[in-house]
Order: structure tokens, then sequence, then C-alpha cells
């Protein structure tokens, strides 16, 4: 196939916010001009990239579903609810993988203190594992969206810029030296394989309705894990701040 080099001229600088987010996050902190507070700004990104999924995504599934009940290549008796079983889907996916990541933790933390001994993190993997789809997904998404446009893509990247942001940072917090080492890395290079394929291929129209339910699924999933639970120690106004603050932004630009 031959390449798009526009969309590739476009897509780019996406995907390199993301690669250095990952890589230099640990040095990136914004909203201090009007916050020191390091929870209330990451409710704030938070909420940015959730009011992305409430304003651009799930009008973008209602599309799909469209898409999917006119489809002459799947038969579905469902008229096109497949989609939202998907975004189902992807939720609970990853929050298998969170919960599963979770207990891990707690039980190799338990055997450190009782043994004394450190051994190589089977949490650690989990984490860095589903990370790496998602990154690679939500990358391959940037380039793939039903909207191509310089505005469209700038408002992801935004987005989801921050929203990596809160996530690098709390990688460094959970884990340390060894995310310093590799962790980083590794979700860098999923970015970049994500954007690679994105670049290089294209799915059908009824691959990429599919693929945009699952992502928002997951989107959500990881967003409500930082943000919900009361031991994440969350921030309600900041969260609801930038939720309606980016909401408008993306109203205004349509």
């Amino acid at each position: 196939m031959s390449i798009d080099y526009n969309l590739v001229a476009i897509t780019a600088p996406a995907a390199l916010l993301f690669i250095g987010i990952f890589l230099f996050g640990e040095r990136i902190h914004v909203l201090h001009l009007i916050t020191d507070n390091h929870r209330s700004i990451e409710s704030f990104t938070t909420g940015m990239s959730i009011a992305y999924v409430f304003m651009h995504m799930m009008p973008e599934l209602h599309e799909a579903r469209e898409t999917i009940a006119e489809s002459e290549s799947i038969a579905t008796p469902f008229d096109g609810m497949l989609i939202y079983y998907l975004a189902l889907i992807g939720f609970l996916a990853f929050l298998g993988i969170e919960r599963l990541r979770s207990r891990l933790s707690e039980f190799e933390d338990a055997h450190v203190e009782t043994s004394g001994e450190v051994k190589f993190s089977k949490a650690f993997l989990i984490h860095m594992a589903g990370l790496v789809i998602y990154v690679g997904l939500m990358s391959y998404l940037s380039v793939r969206t039903t909207d191509s446009s310089i505005t469209a893509i700038a408002l992801f990247a935004f987005a989801f810029g921050g929203h990596f942001l809160v996530i690098a940072h709390g990688l460094i917090e959970e884990h340390g030296e060894v995310y310093r080492r590799n962790g980083r890395w590794i979700l860098a290079l999923g970015v970049l394989l994500g954007w690679l394929t994105g670049v290089l291929t294209i799915l059908p129209e009824n691959g990429l309705a599919m693929l945009t339910a699952f992502i928002a699924g997951a989107v959500i999933m990881t967003n409500t894990m930082m943000e919900v639970p009361a031991n994440k120690d969350g921030r309600y106004t900041w969260f609801a701040a930038g939720t309606l603050t980016y909401g408008l932004l993306m109203l205004a630009l349509r």
C-alpha cells in the first residue's frame, strides 16, 4: 500500500508527544502555575480524557453502530448493539488486567516483607503488558480515527497526552527504578509500533468501528480506576473542572 505522507505529517507530532511523555514524564509538570497539588492536576487531566470519550468517542460509537447494523459483511441480529458490547468487553478486559496486577503486587510485597527477598516482579510484567496494548491501540487510533483533521488530532493528542502523563507519574511512584530503566522504553516502543501500524495498515470500516468501541471501554475503565476509588484520593472539583472545561473546548471547536 502507498503511504499517506500528509497523514504521517499530521499524526507524527502526536506520536512524538506520547513517546516523550513516557521517556521524560518524570520531568514534566503541567498546571503548576494554577496549583502545586499533584493529585489535583492528575484529576484535572483525567477529566480531560473522560470528556474526550463522552464528547468524541461516544458519538463515534453511535455512528459505528449504524455502520455495523447496515453492513452486509457482518450478519448480526442485534441492530448494531454489538458495538456497545465490544465497549463493555474493553472495559472488562482492562479491569481484569488491573485486578490481576493488583493481586500480584500485594502478594509480592508481602513476600518481600516476610523473606526480604526481591524477585523479578510479575506484577510489573502484567502492568507493562496491559499498558503496551493500551498505548499501542491508542496510537493506532490517533492515525486511523474517523476524523483526521488537524484540529481533531490536536484535541486527541492534548487529551491523551495528559492521560498518559498521569499514567507515567503513577508508574514512577509504583515501580520506581525498574520503570525508569525499562518500563518507560517499553511504553515508548508501544506508542511507536502502534503509530507505525496505523501508518502502514488500514482496517476496514467495520474493524475500525469495533476497535474504537473496545478502546472507549478501556479508556473509561482506566480513568475510573484512577479517579473513583477512595484510596486514590481523587479531587472531585478538579476532575469536574477538567471534564467540563475540555468538553466546552471540544464544543467550541466543532
